[in-house]
């Protein structure tokens, strides 16, 4: 599958939004490795420590999804270093070995995408729009974070009262 950008502004539900495209792509039954790229490179003053690193994630990823969130904030020498690696092995023998998501924020500077991330996503890019743009999407977001913090907790809940659905769509997202 060709690499695909996602686009929005910061807390769309981009990253609910690349797990829902890797659950309805062929790739579905293998990994989906999700890498924040400001958290990563704010922790290890660096994104990876090594190319081995980089190479491990996509190893692990192999036969899945490799998700980039907020790959603008990356430094655009290491934007490069994964496009490199995406173009030299991850389809390098003909066969798909996965899907390789993008995301940056819809704001980004200019100056914070490499030109060869640009070149390489241009036909590929889907634009989120704000939550309050969307305001029926507002119950399954709800619903996704209720499930992944109850299982996380081990905790059984119900679901989500209309009230409070209704609650969060009158909210000023």
């Amino acid at each position: 599958a060709k690499p695909l950008m996602l686009l929005s502004k910061p807390g769309c539900g981009e990253s609910a939004i690349a797990r829902e495209i890797h659950q309805a792509s062929k790739f579905k039954d293998r990994a989906f490795v999700h890498l924040n790229c400001t958290q990563l490179y704010q922790s290890h003053s660096g994104l990876l420590q090594s190319d081995n690193e980089l190479i491990e994630k996509f190893y692990l990823a192999k036969g899945g999804c490799i998700y980039f969130e907020q790959i603008n904030k990356l430094p655009t020498e290491k934007q490069e270093d994964i496009i490199g690696y995406i173009q030299a092995h991850w389809s390098s023998n003909g066969k798909e070995d996965g899907m390789v998501v993008f995301h940056a924020n819809r704001d980004y500077e200019q100056n914070e995408l490499h030109p060869a991330v640009l070149d390489f996503l241009c036909e590929n890019v889907i634009q989120i729009p704000r939550l309050h743009e969307r305001l029926d999407d507002i119950a399954e977001i709800a619903k996704f974070y209720m499930q992944k913090y109850a299982q996380k907790l081990s905790k059984t809940l119900d679901g989500i009262s209309e009230e409070s659905i209704r609650s969060l769509q009158q909210y000023s997202w």
